[in-house]
């Protein structure tokens, strides 16, 4: 395993405990306030937040012309 590998493992298993905790999909704003990460690096190391959501194992959120949704 790489160093690449080993910190998006660590990025990806910073998902999941944060899922276990609120006991949903964090959306982006609970990321931000939660995780010692920010938003900004998972999308720097995935391209996108949603890449990392879905490669977590969860479904990733979508946009409607209203609001903010998860895809659960």
């Amino acid at each position: 395993m790489t160093t690449e590998d080993a910190s998006k493992n660590q990025l990806l298993n910073g998902i999941r405990r944060l899922h276990e905790v609120l006991e949903k999909v964090p959306p982006y704003q609970e990321m931000n306030d939660h995780r010692k990460h920010s938003v900004d690096i998972y999308s720097r190391v995935f391209g996108l937040l949603n890449e990392a959501v879905d490669s977590a194992g969860y479904s990733s959120y979508i946009i409607t012309t209203t609001k903010l949704e998860w895809n659960y």
